[in-house]
């Protein structure tokens, strides 16, 4: 059944779907032709007796581990899909997942302490689902509270911090959505946000998908949006912008992993033309 009319794409071959980055990949393109953002998924799911949180949401679109097949179906019915919700959930039961690794601290995620693969378990079709408790994650870094971005440390960085270790550590716990509004309502940016401690004084960090754009009343007003990240590394405090989106127009971002960083956080502005920028408002750990 399909919400509001919406219909996802008649591009998506669910049966083509041979692997866990194919069938992300698909779900987000689900989510992209839904055109919800997470809140309004949230809304339209409690309306249909489910729950789906704005993080758990997101965290099944970016982590390549089994989906807890409850929360897939809230998910699929979400985006208008729910008549192939028993398509999407026979094609998770198909596919080769990794193992989810848990965090081995519960208040800093700490990192691998070797390199390798998860172990890869299958999910035969019509057999037992082995049900992995996404949100666990979520949960587990959502308890941190909003210090989870400012990483204080007093100890001096070293010439070396900003570059990346030889055998680089690996977070263990998933990502973090981050979201919000310009301060006049008129731009929102979101942001998916995970980092590790790399035992030198600084932080490895990854951000996914960072999004902005213009809610309906801040469309023709001449101003677009801008999502931005603030850091510091070894050689001072910066600001970069992660997206720029035009008037009326969204824009995403690049993904990336840095290394070297603390004291991180995002936050996003009206911006306008050349580089002004009003309005701007820390974006907040979604609950």
């Amino acid at each position: 059944m399909s919400i509001g009319g919406m219909r996802p794409s008649p591009s998506q071959d669910l049966q083509s779907l041979a692997d866990p980055a194919a069938f992300l990949a698909a779900l987000r393109r689900l989510k992209n032709d839904s055109g919800l953002s997470y809140r309004k998924l949230e809304a339209r799911a409690a309306a249909a007796g489910d729950v789906l949180p704005r993080s758990t949401a997101f965290t099944l679109l970016h982590r390549e581990i089994a989906p807890d097949p409850d929360q897939l179906a809230a998910l699929v019915r979400a985006c208008g899909d729910g008549d192939r919700v028993a398509e999407w959930l026979a094609v998770r039961d198909r596919i080769v997942w990794k193992e989810a690794v848990p965090p081995q601290d519960r208040t800093v995620p700490r990192p691998a302490r070797e390199s390798g693969t998860g172990v890869a378990l299958r999910f035969p079709g019509g057999g037992t689902r082995l049900t992995l408790a996404v949100s666990v994650a979520v949960a587990l870094i959502a308890g941190v509270g909003t210090a989870v971005l400012l990483h204080r440390h007093n100890r001096a960085p070293s010439a070396q911090t900003t570059a990346a270790p030889t055998v680089s550590p690996a977070p263990r716990a998933g990502f973090t959505l981050f979201e919000g509004r310009s301060r006049g309502g008129s731009t929102a940016a979101s942001v998916g946000y995970r980092y590790w401690d790399t035992r030198d004084g600084w932080y490895g960090i990854e951000y996914v998908v960072p999004h902005s754009r213009d809610l309906r009343e801040g469309r023709r007003d001449g101003w677009g949006g801008t999502l931005r990240m603030h850091y510091e590394d070894r050689h001072g405090s910066h600001v970069t912008s992660l997206t720029v989106n035009t008037d009326g127009h969204p824009d995403v971002g690049q993904d990336s992993v840095r290394y070297g960083l603390k004291n991180v956080w995002f936050d996003v502005c009206d911006s306008g033309q050349p580089d002004r920028l009003r309005g701007c408002q820390r974006l907040r750990m979604a609950r």
